[in-house]
């Protein structure tokens, strides 16, 4: 980085300086506890050498966070994965189940955004689509902080809900489901040639929200529209992986459709908008690895069977005789 021409390639020079950040966030907390820890050691041996039991009940008070901060390393240590430091884009979708998947689907926005209020980490709105009685039907937010990937990657996939609905009348239990996927931020698209062609930019001010309060007052929020299905640069496999990554942004006619309004300038949510497309594409070029049938135990297999045994003596013995009537 003190090369006389490090700045001359801004792109390689932006690189390691990411990589440099990264590495920090992950060593200067080690640094840190471990100063604690040395500090308190000191601080005991002082106090059990002068008998002064005030420092004896501060070192005792700084054990529990110690130990709070041993447990957070521990598990940033598991976080080695390639897009891990950076920050990402969590979408919620609401799922099968109509309202009540959309107030499930709220629930969880309010629990991500109270888990990074938590961890200190920077939340912005990037779009957001309101249910249509209650909750929302679909939300993404921008997440900015240390190690963001790394530790909402997880919960990508199905989140499932079951409880006495508020909006049912008769009061059944229903059953609801909602979407969570995270993706990495990148840079630049680093590499995805999305052709002009197949892009549809169109800007407008939305109303959002009950009440029809404008975003914006003039036309800044954007709507990109890529026709996938039709574009000759994706292969067959990779419009299917992208497809099912879309989700409700995959259009009937095979078009993916991205909407940004989290900027006042219409230039930078365009760029969003092309940013988040690359990342869709980017992620649906990457090969799933292959899923293994795992085995299950012979004892599994055995309380499976009693279980199964035990129910249809069940069933039969809450059968009505026949022969009596």
């Amino acid at each position: 980085m003190n090369a006389a021409d490090f700045w001359d390639k801004p792109d390689q020079a932006n690189a390691v300086l990411a990589e440099l950040k990264a590495i920090k966030v992950q060593t200067e907390p080690v640094g840190k506890a471990a100063q604690s820890i040395e500090d308190a050691q000191l601080l005991w041996e002082m106090a059990v050498e002068a008998e002064d039991d005030d420092s004896k009940q501060e070192v005792d008070a700084s054990i529990d966070p110690l130990y709070a901060e041993l447990d957070r390393l521990e598990t940033a240590s598991l976080l080695s994965g390639k897009y891990d430091p950076r920050n990402c884009y969590l979408a919620i979708q609401s799922g099968a189940g109509g309202t009540e998947a959309d107030d499930w689907a709220e629930m969880l926005l309010r629990m991500y955004l109270y888990y990074c209020e938590k961890m200190d980490w920077d939340v912005s709105e990037v779009s957001k689509t309101h249910g249509t009685e209650a909750g929302v039907s679909e939300v993404t937010l921008f997440i900015k902080g240390p190690m963001a990937f790394g530790y909402l990657s997880a919960e990508r996939g199905t989140h499932r809900l079951a409880r006495v609905s508020p909006f049912n009348a008769e009061g059944k239990r229903q059953t609801s489901f909602a979407t969570i996927d995270v993706t990495p931020e990148f840079p630049e698209t680093g590499g995805v040639e999305i052709p002009d062609k197949d892009l549809e930019v169109v800007g407008f001010a939305r109303s959002s929200g009950p009440g029809g309060q404008n975003v914006n007052k003039v036309a800044s929020a954007v709507e990109l529209r890529f026709e996938a299905e039709r574009s000759p640069s994706l292969p067959d496999p990779v419009k299917r992986r992208l497809k099912r990554l879309a989700g409700r942004r995959w259009t009937k006619d095979g078009a993916v459709v991205i909407q940004v309004s989290e900027e006042r300038s219409q230039a930078r949510n365009r760029e969003i908008a092309r940013e988040r497309l690359a990342e869709l594409i980017r992620k649906a070029a990457v090969k799933p690895k292959p899923r293994h049938k795992t085995r299950v135990p012979l004892s599994q297999k055995r309380k499976r069977l009693d279980a199964k045994r035990r129910r249809a003596t069940i069933k039969a013995l809450r059968r009505p005789d026949t022969d009596d009537v």
